[in-house]
Parts: structure tokens; sequence; C-alpha cells
């Protein structure tokens, strides 16, 4: 009965516009807005475009469906908000309310838990976005519409990408919500602009899922986005800089299972440089040029190794501090090369100059032995040159100086 009033009021309003009657007699939108109230309760979801494109004919139906679709909301008609809003995008694809259908229905995939579907009907609605500012740009009537839907879809994408990556780091699983969560990440990073004072904080998020998912290549490359933002003007916190300048670096290295390749290692260099750069005092720095160092001992470029090695180990630690664990394999690899290429003389030195430093008495004894060693065999290097006089002298010098050696009794034999 309310609906068939309603419907009288409508007919009545488009009578008298098209007798150009007193236009406050024209109370169709009105009515077609109170049709919401009573549609629900008498009539199904899936004739509601027909039925109010039938009762709107040249005035536009969908603000009004959008209401209908609100009251569905308030009960949890989700099925009845899905049939409603699909129909409503295939119908008026054109029209200017269409951008919030777009949205409602990405927001209500998302009421249902039907992650996947949510992250297409965004998708879908991007692409929708972008068809309409081409349109728009082309008929040089400005662009106020599709900066409209741009900015639904940047607050959308920020909202579920973060929500669903939130779920998914809670739960473990499943990988469908870190799938979605990719999605909606790319599609919010591809049209931000550094105008947007979340631009940071959501590829330093997106970077973090990326490298969670195991895809390191890919979390390197984006995580540098970040330092190009920074090197842009853009205002980072101090802190998500950071991080992400070592995650840039720490991704590459966990995509390299075996031997640095020359691009990687070229890479790597790079990105430690610029650490070293914006981060002189930061916390990998050490970490850093041990790895730069262990890059190159690992392929045998002892000469260009070695002297990293020694920086690093042989630079004075503070009064009472620990020697970090790293300094310590810098100061054991220093001592390794030295002792590959055979140069006893200066290997016996640099271990002279350890012992002259407080250590536990584990690593004392360890220091000694190869300071020894390294004395032992350069005094066979004497003995291999023929200087027999030299070597004995030195033998027993040796000797007296290293009593509790098992090296000693070699020496005086």
């Amino acid at each position: 009965s309310g609906l068939k009033q309603l419907e009288e009021v409508v007919e009545f309003g488009r009578t008298s516009a098209l007798a150009k009657a007193d236009s406050k007699l024209d109370l169709r939108k009105e009515a077609l807005g109170d049709m919401a109230l009573f549609y629900g309760d008498v009539k199904p979801a899936n004739e509601a475009v027909a039925y109010f494109t039938a009762q709107a004919l040249e005035l536009d139906p969908v603000p009004h469906l959008m209401r209908l679709v609100e009251l569905y909301n308030r009960h949890s008609g989700y099925a009845d908000i899905e049939a409603v809003l699909k129909d409503v995008l295939k119908t008026f694809p054109e029209s200017p309310s269409t951008a919030h259908a777009h949205e409602e229905l990405a927001w209500n995939y998302e009421r249902m838990k039907q992650r996947s579907q949510a992250g297409l009907q965004l998708e879908a609605f991007d692409r929708w976005c972008t068809e309409q500012t081409a349109k728009q740009a082309k008929a040089k009537k400005g662009q106020a519409q599709a900066l409209d839907c741009r900015e639904k879809i940047s607050d959308a994408t920020k909202k579920l990408s973060a929500k669903w990556h939130a779920l998914w780091k809670k739960q473990g699983g499943p990988d469908d919500l870190a799938i979605s969560a990719e999605k909606t990440y790319h599609l919010f990073l591809r049209d931000a602009t550094l105008k947007d004072p979340d631009l940071p904080a959501m590829r330093y998020s997106y970077s973090e899922l990326l490298f969670a998912r195991g895809r390191f290549r890919d979390a390197s490359a984006s995580y540098f986005e970040i330092e190009k933002y920074a090197l842009t003007g853009a205002k980072i916190d101090g802190k998500i800089g950071h991080d992400a300048a070592y995650g840039a670096i720490y991704s590459l290295e966990k995509s390299n299972t075996d031997k640095w390749n020359d691009e990687d290692e070229k890479a790597f260099g790079k990105l430690a440089d610029t650490y070293f750069k914006r981060f002189p005092q930061g916390q990998y720095v050490l970490d850093l040029k041990f790895k730069r160092a262990f890059i190159a001992y690992e392929k045998e470029r002892y000469d260009e190794a070695g002297p990293q090695f020694k920086k690093i180990g042989w630079a004075e630690q503070p009064a009472g501090t620990a020697v970090p664990e790293k300094v310590a394999k810098a100061q054991d690899l220093y001592l390794d090369i030295l002792n590959i290429k055979k140069d006893y003389k200066t290997l016996k030195e640099a271990a002279q100059v350890l012992l002259g430093r407080s250590h536990d008495g584990t690593r004392t004894t360890q220091i000694e032995k190869i300071y020894r060693e390294a004395y032992f065999s350069e005094i066979q290097g004497l003995e291999e040159k023929g200087d027999i006089t030299g070597a004995i002298e030195a033998y027993k010098k040796f000797a007296l100086e290293n009593t509790t050696s098992e090296l000693a009794p070699k020496a005086w034999w």
C-alpha cells in the first residue's frame, strides 16, 4: 500500500514536470528515496533495479538503490546487497553514482569474508575508474568524478590490505588472504603519489609481506623504493627509513643461497653504500662491512678481502667491552688469508698485536697457537732459503720464548 501511494506521487510529479507546473509539486526524488523504506519488505532484491528504473525513468535511480543497499546492510542482508549492486553495475555503468556501488560491493564481499572476491571487485573498480578518467580527459570536462573514485579506491585498499595482512600474520594462513592483501597493496601503490603521507608506511608493509612470502628479490626492490622516496624529498619515518634500507640488503642476501654472482654482488655494494651514507651510525654498519669483505673472501679475492677484514678486526675497542662476534670473526679470517698467502711474518705480527689486547682465556689460547705456528713457519722459511745460521738462532730464540709450546722441542731438534 505504501509503495502504491509513492508510485502515485512519482507519477503526479512527472505529470507536473511535463506540464511545467510549480516545481514544488514535483516530489519524485523524495518519493523514490522513501520507496527504499518499503521495497525490501515486499519485493525481491533481484528485481530492485528494474523496479526503480521503471519508476525513475529519466531520473538517476542509482542513489535510491544505494539507499536500499544501506537498509539491507542494517539487517545483514549481504546476499541481497550483492544482487542489487551487481545489477546496478551491469545496468548503469556510466552513472555518476556507480563509483559508490563499486566501492560498496567490495566492502560487502569483505563483510561476507569473501576476500578474493573483494580483491577482484577492487580491481574491477580500478579499471572502471581508469576508463572514466580517460573519457573525461577526452571530453575535456575535468576530472572531478575520476578523482573521487580514485580516492575511494585509495581508502579501501589502505584499509583492506592492512586488515588482510594482519589477519594472515595472526592466523598463519590461509594463503588467499596474503594474495588478496598483496593485490590491494599493489593497487594502492601503483597510483599513490608522494603527497599521500601513508605511502612510505604502505610500501614498507607491502615489502614485509613480500619478504614473509619468500619473494625476496621483489621485497628487496620494494624496500628500496622507500629510499627513492627519501631521495625525492619525501618525509620518511626514521625507523621505517632505516629498516627499509637494511631490508633491501637483507632480502637480496636471502635470495642468494649459494655464492654471490657478480651482478648481485654489485647490487649489494650499491645498497650497502646507500646505507652507510644515510645511516653512518646505523645498527648494521658492522654487519654490512663484514659481509662485503666476506663475499670477496668466498670468491678468493684475498687482496681485496684482507684489508677490509683488518680494518674491522684491528679497530680499537672501547675498554672493558667484549669483542663483538663479527670483529672476532674478521680477525680470524684476516689471519686465515695471511696463512693462505703464506705471509707468515705479517701473520705473526698481526697475532702479536691481538695478544696485546684483552681476551677471554680460550681466545687468548687460540691466538697464541696461531702466533707460534706463524713464528715457527717463518723460521722454516729461513731454513728453506738456505740461511742455516739465521735459522739456528731463530729456532733457539723461539724455543726459549715459547717453552710451553709443543713446537719448542721441535725447534730444539
